[in-house]
């Protein structure tokens, strides 16, 4: 009798349930294309090219790096695209899937874990990093905006950054109440952008300091097994930054129209994407810290020297 009422339970909670007047065809919006686009822009994002300033500034050759990065990539996709196996397959969502593992009180810790720690933590940092480099694109768009002052409110310089934070604060407002709907349109109207605007500068960086050759022409002297290890620290790098996409992709896969396409989407595009960071990135920061004299490999420095027009600088508020 307790195995019967186990099964009824753990079915209720496995099968899908669909919404008042739409059926569960109708849930299903999210196909190849979706999730080969879906990572874009987490790849190309502040925190991933400020970890590989910080390899460059440790020591870690170009190629090295290369490797670690399409290392982690491998990794990452096929985690990814493994553990979104179960929402594609049966339409659960990360919380069903937690209670189907710990049960229902068990589910707890994991969701608390992931919405009180990591998000909140991701949450902060990404609005901290993201007002930081809104300000510095604001700042060469309009010069006169780092010099707004509000003395009786703020203190010297400050009612910038106060400014920067509060609206890219805002526009991830915007998103949450937007919901999945408008991530989808945003996602598909922004990653094309995003692969032209970083491929545009880092062709400008190649011209500016000759060809691709001196980027790439740091060796570090390592032994084959440092050498080894040093592609498995950028590597699990990489997958410490996919930490809690990869448990919960399962919140995206449940909408996948096939098991197939989440699984060709997410690795392919993954994949992809790395592969354009790994030179994109390389070539900004390595090319821009040779052309412009940033020696400690800082974004945010290179960014601010680099000759933009208002259209690169719009690309890359975007």
């Amino acid at each position: 009798m307790d195995r019967i009422k186990g099964r009824r339970a753990l079915q209720q909670i496995v099968e899908p349930k669909a919404s008042s007047g739409e059926s569960e065809e109708q849930k299903v919006k999210m196909g190849m294309i979706n999730y080969f686009t879906l990572w874009a822009q987490s790849v190309h994002s502040l925190p991933h090219y400020l970890t590989i300033a910080l390899f460059l500034q440790s020591g870690y050759s170009p190629k090295t790096i290369f490797l670690g990065i399409m290392l982690g990539a491998v990794l990452a996709s096929s985690v990814l695209a493994l553990n979104g196996w179960a929402g594609s397959k049966y339409r659960l969502s990360f919380s069903r899937l937690v209670k189907i593992s710990y049960g229902k009180e068990g589910g707890k810790g994991p969701g608390i874990l992931r919405g009180l720690i990591i998000a909140m933590l991701w949450y902060g940092l990404q609005i901290y990093l993201g007002g930081q480099i809104l300000m510095a694109l604001l700042g060469k768009l309009f010069p006169a905006f780092l010099s707004l002052e509000c003395p009786l409110l703020f203190g010297q310089g400050q009612l910038p950054m106060v400014l920067s934070y509060g609206l890219f604060w805002l526009l991830n407002v915007a998103f949450g109440i937007g919901g999945g709907k408008a991530l989808n349109k945003v996602i598909g109207f922004i990653t094309p952008i995003v692969y032209l605007g970083f491929g545009l500068l880092a062709l400008g960086v190649l011209q500016t300091i000759g060809g691709i050759g001196e980027i790439f022409a740091f060796h570090e002297e390592v032994t084959p097994f440092g050498l080894v290890l040093s592609v498995m620290i950028v590597a699990n790098t990489i997958l410490g930054i996919w930490a809690a996409p990869m448990v919960s992709v399962a919140d995206f896969t449940q909408k996948a129209t096939s098991t197939a396409a989440q699984v060709k989407g997410q690795v392919s595009g993954l994949l992809f994407s790395y592969i354009f960071f790994a030179f994109t990135s390389l070539i900004l920061l390595r090319g821009g810290a040779f052309a412009y004299g940033v020696k400690s490999y800082n974004f945010l420095e290179i960014i601010q020297r680099l000759q933009m027009g208002p259209g690169s600088i719009a690309f890359l508020l975007l």
